[in-house]
Parts: structure tokens; C-alpha cells; sequence
């Protein structure tokens, strides 16, 4: 039916959006890469008008540049810009666990139960490289049960764009084993009904991702802060 065309396009602009900003995220597209529509199409396979769409909202989010004579190049983020990302999420993701604590049910709680329990086996087994799915789902489900949207609108691409950094965090097993374990301290102060607590834990939750990317930087380049 014609009504159904523009949605259709519009799933279409989505997807290769959010594959252009996973690609160029995970260093698959490094900075400084020249994109073109015809390289882009030829890579996902589609046309060019969703990727000519795809292009406009990079900019807006300054993954990338236009230049007169290349055409767009990649800028990425850069690991201050990264930083700059989990400032926001110690002062979003406490909050929504504040509001979350108010709309928990018994099925969220059973939800958030099995997430941990699932990331504990995969701890046990070794699989390091899967807990991510589990971390992300964690975070995920307090977003929603926020109930706020203008929360889940600004925590969703954050998540994204921290993605990588926390792949490679989560596979260091210490940093892993804690992250359980303070996932496991904010839904116990969320099932108390302390919407406080749940608040302070996460805010540390995240401070210590924060600190655990500054670190791996700092190993990274020797010791010295990065620029």
C-alpha cells in the first residue's frame, strides 16, 4: 500500500544511520576516511538517497565533516569527547535509577535479576566477550522503566557512542566482576524501595566506568593525559 512507502524509508534511513555510526564508532571507518555514496552503498548495499540522508544527521552529531574537495570525512569521537559522554551518563543514568526505583514491578525486578545472574555465568565460563549484551540490557531496562522519555532520548545514543570503550573495559575480568557487583548494589537499593541509594549507586556506577576508559588511556599513551 503507498501509505506504508515512508515508513519503509524511513526503517531504511534508520538502519544504514545507525550502521554508518556503528562502523565509524568501532574504528571500522578510522578518521580520516573519505566517505563517499558510492563506497557507502557498495559496503551496506543499498541506494544512495538513504545514505545522503544518513550523511545529514552525522554531521549534526559531528561524527563526520564536509569538505569542499573530499566530500565527508570521518572525524569520530576522540577520547575527550568520550569522557565528556560519561560525565552525562553519571548525571542521566542516576537520575533515571531514581526514577526507575518508583515504577519497579515484580517482572522488572525478575528481569534485572536474571541479567546479572546471566553475566555472573558468563563471568564463571570465561566469556568475557558476550557481557557486554547483558550490560547494555541492564542499563537498558532502567532507561525504560524511568518512564522518562526525554531521558531514554538522550541516554540511547550515549549508550552507543560509549559502546566500544565499554567492550574493552568488560574484558578485563576484574573491571567485569565489579561491574556485577555494582549492578547488583543498585538493584538491591532499587528492590528497597530507596530511590536515594539507587541514585548514589549508579552515579558511582558510572564514575568508576568512567575512571576504569581513564585508565586504560593512561596505559594507552605511557602514562600521559590525553589531549
Amino acid at each position: 500500500m503507498p501509505s506504508q512507502i515512508p515508513s519503509l524509508h524511513g526503517s531504511l534511513r534508520h538502519r544504514v544511520y545507525n550502521q554508518l555510526r556503528d562502523r565509524i564508532l568501532s574504528g571500522t571507518y578510522a578518521k580520516g576516511t573519505a566517505l563517499t555514496e558510492i563506497r557507502v552503498s557498495q559496503d551496506l548495499g543499498v541506494s544512495r538517497t538513504p545514505i545522503r540522508e544518513a550523511f545529514s544527521q552525522l554531521l549534526l552529531d559531528g561524527l563526520v565533516r564536509a569538505t569542499p574537495n573530499k566530500g565527508i570525512i570521518v572525524e569520530g569521537l576522540d577520547q575527550n569527547d568520550l569522557l565528556d559522554w560519561y560525565d552525562l551518563r553519571i548525571r542521566m543514568e542516576s537520575m533515571a535509577a531514581e526514577k526507575a526505583t518508583h515504577n519497579l514491578t515484580p517482572e522488572i525486578v525478575a528481569d534485572l535479576e536474571q541479567t546479572i545472574a546471566q553475566a555472573s555465568q558468563m563471568l564463571a565460563d570465561g566469556q568475557l566477550e558476550t557481557l557486554l549484551q547483558q550490560d547494555a540490557h541492564f542499563h537498558d531496562v532502567i532507561f525504560r522503566t524511568s518512564g522518562s522519555k526525554v531521558l531514554q532520548n538522550f541516554l540511547n545514543p550515549i549508550a552507543h557512542y560509549t559502546r566500544q570503550s565499554r567492550q574493552i573495559s568488560l574484558a578485563n575480568p576484574e573491571r567485569a566482576r565489579a561491574v556485577l557487583a555494582e549492578h547488583t548494589s543498585i538493584l538491591e537499593a532499587m528492590k528497597a524501595g530507596n530511590s536515594q541509594k539507587a541514585r548514589e549507586y549508579m552515579e558511582k556506577h558510572i564514575g568508576n566506568a568512567a575512571q576504569s576508559y581513564r585508565n586504560m588511556i593512561e596505559n594507552q599513551t605511557g602514562g600521559s593525559h590525553a589531549h
